[in-house]
């Protein structure tokens, strides 16, 4: 399904307690107090060029998306990775934001904390505001999200580092403080807490993060039957997450048999997959991030049988 599909669905159900329209992007205190209010509850989307009942009213353009894209992180606390995407639909075009569910409550837009309650933005009392704080102390601090005692800056890979933050910058128009600064990058990606790395930024850029957590390799086997028994090829990769990701897509590609085909008419080939590599790309993708890195013994497994393909991780 693609995004224009997705956003044509979210115009249809209507405004509810995760999809809020706003007419103008020049509309910006709503704009802000809705993401803040979805961050604070259970997260959704915020259409913008859309009156209340779902019409589309304009053509807004680029200038616009990013201009909003800035005023977002600039306004609302803790920082979020917002998604902000200008969709082509039925009858013009819309800005959507992508609002996760927050995993920092409270957030603030503007000195003030916003919750949604069904349809209605609304300020949060006093009560509601003690109950967020008093819920998030209460809360396991993920694995990801502790300090990583002992690593270093240096410990890091800073090239791999700068070129996360040009792609950030290019394709999903996030801003950083300083893009040149490693410590202020790293503290925009809720990647060091109170001057100390997390153990999220060994597994994303550590150059030896597989001597500190043994459980971030990723072991690739092509079998020989859908037994399982023989294999024809083994790697087993270390490294940051974005390594493992191209070294476990380059396995693929080895070994995915593709098949030629000459259309009638066409001079050229036109090659296929037996499988889509984006599909592919997907599950590895959700391989890394859905994984319960606390357990020493976890990993991820990648394992090509002639008749099917297994992307494995650890956790529920």
């Amino acid at each position: 399904m693609n995004v224009r599909n997705l956003t044509e669905e979210l115009l249809e159900k209507g405004k509810s307690d995760r999809i809020e329209f706003i007419a103008s992007s020049k509309e910006e205190e709503s704009i802000g107090r809705a993401v803040c209010a979805l961050l604070n509850t259970k997260g959704g989307s915020v259409l913008i060029g859309v009156d209340d009942h779902g019409l589309v009213l304009g053509e807004p353009g680029e200038e616009e998306a990013e201009a909003l894209r800035l005023f977002l992180h600039k306004h609302v606390t803790p920082q979020v990775l917002f998604t902000v995407t200008l969709d082509d639909v039925q009858g013009g075009r819309v800005i959507s934001v992508d609002v996760p569910e927050g995993s920092d409550r409270p957030y603030v837009f503007d000195g003030a904390v916003y919750i949604k309650n069904g349809t209605d933005i609304r300020a949060a009392d006093a009560a509601t505001m003690r109950e967020m704080v008093v819920r998030q102390s209460r809360e396991t601090e993920r694995w990801e999200r502790r300090a990583a005692v002992g690593l270093a800056i240096d410990d890091l890979d800073l090239k791999l580092l700068d070129e996360t933050v040009r792609r950030a910058q290019d394709r999903r128009g996030y801003r950083f403080e300083e893009a040149h600064n490693p410590d202020t990058v790293l503290a925009d990606l809720a990647l060091a807490r109170f001057g100390q790395l997390t153990n999220a930024a060994d597994v994303l850029f550590g150059k030896r993060v597989a001597l500190r957590h043994p459980q971030t390799r990723l072991r690739a086997v092509r079998y020989e039957t859908d037994r399982g028994d023989n294999f024809i090829d083994e790697q087993v990769f270390e490294g940051p997450a974005f390594y493992l990701l191209e070294e476990a897509m380059t396995f693929l590609k080895r070994h995915v048999t593709i098949a030629a085909e000459f259309k009638p008419g066409q001079l050229a080939r036109e090659s296929r997959p037996h499988y889509p590599f984006n599909s592919l790309r997907e599950g590895l993708v959700n391989a890394l991030v859905h994984r319960d890195y606390a357990a020493f013994s976890g990993g991820i497994s990648v394992s090509i049988y002639p008749g099917h393909i297994e992307i494995w991780n650890s956790g529920l």
